[in-house]
């Protein structure tokens, strides 16, 4: 089974949003490349962090996702 990493990427949208994908596209991908690969990269073009992790951290389900069937299977309370 291949390694895998996850990676959170905080950017600033407005930023991002006024590149041209043409000219700068390449920088702003180096740029995520050379974050990935755990490397110093220049805080410009919109990205303002990349932060590494192993593994996700593992959180419980959220009593939203409890359907309304498994809610009604459950035995009620007296």
């Amino acid at each position: 089974m291949p390694r895998r990493r996850f990676a959170i990427i905080t950017y600033d949208p407005d930023r991002i949003e006024q590149l041209s994908y043409q000219a700068e596209g390449l920088s702003v991908s180096w740029i995520i490349i050379q974050a990935l690969q755990g490397y110093d990269y220049p805080k410009e073009r919109g990205i303002i962090n990349v932060t590494l992790l192993d593994k996700l951290p593992i959180r419980p389900p959220k009593a939203k996702l409890i359907t309304a069937r498994s809610n009604a299977d459950a035995p009620k309370r007296s």
